[in-house]
């Protein structure tokens, strides 16, 4: 991986931790293979990437200062990430360009339908009166005729107070996200949440995989909406050293009791799944590194195991 950005759990500002490269391990017959999308060292991914549907087209975000200097433009004020976007060339990815509404405000953690009509992102943008709040809303971008639109909050799930972010979109728009509301005692504990796309989308509602015991956020959910990878962590311990990928399966409109993906997990932090278009493979970061293992296996594993409702 290259950084992680994600809110304090305590309800502070986002933090950010570097890691020096982007790597993606092949797990097959033993053998492993490390890719870098770019040589470049100030092309560092930040968190999850998307795929546009033909798996030609790379959505993510860098250290858009980094960038900036690397390029030898002005970067003082620059937000510290911004969205960008990379088409596949032979073997390797073109040179990274700002998407034509990025750059001016703190975006990432992009995430797209797969009929790459829309896109939902982080972002700490301005509000109509001016006001920026210092959490993430989510913000949505539809690509059209003439390329991705300006972006839209998402007026219906969005708080100026809360956070709303690291979204996964199913086939027909409906919204899977996490959402940081507060606790008595003031601290903040992050659930997740679901939001169905009806003319817009609608007032979200808790889906019961979260927990009051555990933060829960990183959101997966499959195009039909049959399973969803997510990330679970205890405040007690830190989301650093706790944070592992869960699982849980939708069955006859119930979700069954999530399970930790322990042949997945690491002694470290692991986060950040991602799907292929095809649903071939899963990627995910484990231990500072972005792995990719083959998706059906996985699923077969672990619908086996499960059981029951939460």
């Amino acid at each position: 991986m290259a950084i992680k950005n994600h809110s304090d759990r305590s309800g502070g500002l986002p933090k950010v931790v570097v890691v020096a490269a982007l790597w993606l391990t092949v797990t097959a017959a033993a053998s492993q293979t490390s890719f870098m999308p770019f040589e470049e060292r100030a092309y560092r991914l930040v968190n999850s990437v998307a795929f546009d549907p033909a798996d030609e087209t790379m959505y993510f975000a860098l250290l858009h200062r980094e960038v900036l200097e690397h390029r030898g433009l002005a970067q003082q004020e620059a937000p510290e990430v911004a969205l960008y976007t990379a088409h596949r060339e032979g073997r390797g990815w073109s040179e990274p360009q700002l998407l034509p509404f990025a750059g001016r405000y703190m975006d990432y953690e992009p995430t797209v339908t797969a009929d790459g009509t829309l896109m939902v992102f982080n972002s700490q943008r301005p509000y109509p009166d001016g006001r920026i709040s210092e959490r993430n809303d989510l913000w949505m971008s539809e690509n059209g005729r003439d390329g991705w639109g300006e972006p839209r909050r998402i007026d219906a799930i969005s708080t100026f107070e809360h956070e709303e972010s690291y979204s996964s979109l199913m086939a027909d728009r409906t919204l899977v996200f996490s959402a940081g509301r507060p606790l008595p005692n003031g601290e903040i504990d992050f659930d997740i949440y679901v939001s169905e796309y009806v003319d817009g989308y609608q007032p979200a509602t808790r889906l019961p995989v979260s927990t009051d015991r555990y933060g829960e956020g990183d959101t997966l959910v499959s195009q039909d909406g049959s399973y969803l990878i997510f990330t679970r962590w205890d405040d007690a311990i830190g989301w650093g050293e706790s944070v592992d990928l869960y699982i849980a399966f939708q069955e006859d409109g119930r979700w069954t009791e999530p399970l930790a993906m322990t042949t997945l997990n690491t002694d470290g932090a692991d986060y950040g799944a991602a799907v292929s278009p095809d649903g071939q493979w899963l990627y995910y970061r484990a231990n500072s590194r972005f792995q990719r293992v083959a998706l059906e296996p996985i699923l077969d594993e672990y619908r086996a195991r499960s059981t029951g409702t939460p």
